[in-house]
């Protein structure tokens, strides 16, 4: 299942100017969040979303070598060709890394979904990134990113995360009355240097462009997009009752 048009153009146009998602990539594409049994935090979470071609799995979930997606994110953070137009544009040190995943990792033990996933292709089980659907800092709101390792960029799977977490993740979180912030999730954010990949990802599967501003943290032009929750799961519905799913 690794040639659908959705890949490339996973949001379509209708005639009347609505919009749709490719209904196979609906057909062929699941989420599952469940608890952990026997974990020492009865809370704890774990999580697995299933597209055509990838698995996303929740930091640090049970069924993964947890040293061994370490050892994957440090060197794909340490990487200057994945840095390059990425964050501060410089590589990131190897300690950091392992402290953000830690961190990541210890939400999902307390039960907050708002984390993030290890990207692994269903063909051949390579690990080729990581997507983070995290805080923003502002009630209701979350922040999604996404890394790519270098030789796996150019295949269209970042288009495939990203479209899951927004059309699927995000209104299944919404749904079951998850908050981020101390509110319910209204809305996904995210940045993305004009020049990388995402900014053309970001619009592509129906994200707004805001604006683009200085990113006072990096001292870099940054493009901003967002997207409401209540957009995307209209667009779910609609798909749903036009194709009959």
């Amino acid at each position: 299942m690794s040639g659908y048009g959705f890949v490339k153009k996973p949001l379509l146009t209708l005639d009347d100017g609505s919009k749709v998602l490719d209904p196979e990539f609906i057909n062929n594409t699941t989420v599952e969040l469940y608890p952990i049994d026997g974990a020492a935090n009865e809370a704890a979470l774990e999580a697995c979303i299933t597209t055509p071609r990838l698995l996303l799995f929740s930091a640090g979930h049970t069924s993964r070598d947890n040293t061994f997606d370490t050892k994957n994110l440090v060197s794909m953070y340490g990487n200057p060709d994945n840095m390059r137009l990425f964050a501060s544009g410089k590589p990131i040190p190897a300690e950091t890394v392992i402290a953000r995943h830690t961190e990541r990792c210890s939400r999902w033990a307390v039960g907050n979904p708002f984390s993030s996933f290890i990207i692994e292709t269903k063909d051949g089980q390579k690990t080729v990134g990581q997507t983070v659907f995290g805080a923003s800092g502002k009630p209701g709101i979350s922040e999604c990113a996404i890394i790519i390792d270098s030789p796996h960029q150019r295949n269209g799977y970042g288009t495939e995360a990203l479209t899951s977490q927004t059309y699927l993740w995000a209104p299944f979180l919404a749904e079951r009355g998850y908050e981020v912030g101390g509110a319910q999730l209204t809305q996904i954010t995210a940045t993305a240097h004009p020049d990388n990949g995402t900014a053309k990802i970001f619009p592509l599967i129906g994200y707004h462009h805001n604006k683009s501003m200085l990113h006072t943290q990096y001292d870099a032009i940054r493009n901003q997009y967002t997207l409401p929750v209540a957009e995307a799961t209209e667009i779910v519905e609609r798909t749903r009752v036009l194709f009959k799913l």
